[in-house]
């Protein structure tokens, strides 16, 4: 009988150190994701970048972007309007809570239409009726150059006129006693003594005159032309042929 208790209690003992305890098994832990857009604003047209990491996950979602499913990565987004970039990331342990980040895009205002100012002269396109001027230039309220002034001395020089008006020659006599007048215009057009003012007048049988303060327009051209009569009340000459001069700008 004591040889039967002792076998007992050493089946007993086996049966205990063999069995273990199963106890709860570790539970596989649940992804997480992190993401970042920069920059969080752009204007139309331009472009962020997004950046994503995770842990535990063995893919991820985002909205909109199906190509985009590797556990961590970059892409370059440029969206015409603001866009909410949903992520989630995916793995053993489930699906991980939505991320959300948000991606501004402002709108360009457009200009109104001809108000921008193309040739930067302070005049706008609506209103600049000289498109083109020069940076720098002095302009008007229409964007045109302001004219430059100067006062100047003019030589004027010419021959003898050879007959009057009526087609009749000038006697050889007469040439000593022949005053002329001379006469500046800022076109090519014909000269009319009735019209056109003369801006000197020589001595008798001169044929060349200083015209001293004349005040013209720098980089104009003007034209010169003089017609001659026998002093005092003689018959008056043809005109002479225009002479053109232009006084540059500094």
């Amino acid at each position: 009988m004591k040889k039967l208790l002792i076998l007992l209690s050493a089946i007993l003992l086996l049966v205990g150190c063999g069995s273990t305890s199963s106890g709860p098994q570790s539970a596989t832990p649940a992804p997480t994701v992190s993401m970042a857009v920069n920059p969080t604003e752009i204007d139309e047209g331009e472009s962020a970048t997004l950046t994503w990491t995770t842990t535990n996950a063995t893919s991820v979602e985002i909205e909109g972007l199906p190509d985009a499913t590797s556990p961590s990565g970059v892409i370059v987004v440029t969206p015409t309007t603001t866009t909410a970039y949903t992520i989630r990331a995916l793995g053993p342990g489930g699906t991980s809570a939505p991320l959300v980040l948000t991606l501004t895009v402002n709108f360009a205002i457009p200009p109104i239409p001809g108000s921008s100012d193309d040739d930067h002269d302070g005049v706008s396109n609506l209103i600049d009726i000289c498109p083109f001027t020069p940076s720098g230039t002095d302009v008007d309220g229409v964007g045109c150059p302001v004219p430059m002034t100067g006062v100047v001395t003019a030589t004027v020089t010419w021959d003898l006129p050879t007959q009057y008006t009526d087609g009749t020659l000038i006697e050889q006599a007469a040439l000593d006693n022949l005053v002329t007048r001379i006469y500046m215009k800022t076109t090519p057009e014909a000269f009319v003594e009735v019209l056109d003012l003369p801006i000197g007048e020589s001595a008798y049988g001169a044929t060349s005159l200083i015209i001293s303060d004349v005040t013209v327009t720098l980089g104009q051209t003007y034209y010169f032309s003089a017609r001659a009569h026998v002093a005092p009340e003689g018959p008056w000459s043809e005109f002479a042929p225009k002479v053109e001069h232009t006084w540059p700008t500094p």
